[in-house]
C-alpha cells in the first residue's frame, strides 16, 4: 500500500469524478484504496481511469497503469475467438451449469489457467495457488454473481471487482 492517489474516473454509466484514495495498491486490472469521499474501501477499474492527477511518473508506481478493458463477449463470435474462462471452487454439478452458460453466452471453457485466459470465476473453495497464478498472468477474477451479469450483458461490470482475495 502506498500513500495517497489522485485520478479521473469514468464509469460504466458515463459519470466522470476526481478520485482520491490513500493507503491504495494495485491488483490485477484494479486500483484498491480508501476513497475519502466516499469514507470506505473502494476498488476501480484501471482501464475506466482517464487521468493521473500529480503523478509525474505512473509507470514508476504502477505496474500497469493503463490496463486494456475486458472484451465484450458474444455468442456470435467464433468458437475460437471466444474469449477464454475457466472455473474453480465449484461443485462438479454447479461447475456444469455454469460452463454451459458460459459457452451458451459467448465465451470458451477451458480447464486450467493457461496463457489465453481472460476470466476465472471462483467459487467458495477456489484454490489459492490457481487464483495466484491468474493474478499474475493478468486474468479478470470474478465471482459467480459477476459472471452471471457478464454473461446476461456482455460486459464485465464495474462492480466485478476480485472478490477472491
Amino acid at each position: 500500500m502506498l500513500g495517497s492517489l489522485s485520478f479521473v474516473y469514468t464509469n460504466a454509466v458515463g459519470e466522470t469524478k476526481q478520485r482520491r484514495l490513500t493507503n491504495w495498491g494495485e491488483v490485477g486490472h484494479y486500483i484498491k484504496g480508501f476513497d475519502e469521499t466516499a469514507g470506505k474501501v473502494l476498488t476501480f477499474r484501471k482501464d475506466r481511469i482517464t487521468e493521473y492527477i500529480d503523478v509525474d511518473d505512473i509507470h514508476a508506481i504502477l505496474a500497469d497503469p493503463y490496463s486494456k478493458p475486458p472484451p465484450v463477449i458474444s455468442n456470435k463470435a467464433a468458437p475460437d475467438l471466444r474469449p477464454h474462462i475457466v472455473f474453480t471452487g465449484f461443485s462438479a454439478a454447479r461447475r456444469a451449469e455454469l460452463e454451459q452458460m458460459a459457452s451458451d453466452g459467448g465465451l470458451r471453457v477451458v480447464r486450467s489457467v493457461t496463457q489465453t485466459l481472460v476470466f476465472l470465476c471462483g467459487g467458495s473453495n477456489a484454490g489459492p495457488m490457481k487464483l495466484e497464478k491468474a493474478r499474475a498472468q493478468g486474468v479478470y477474477i470474478v465471482d459467480e454473481t459477476a459472471f452471471i451479469q457478464l454473461v446476461a450483458t456482455g460486459v464485465l461490470p464495474d462492480d466485478a471487482v476480485e472478490a477472491l482475495q
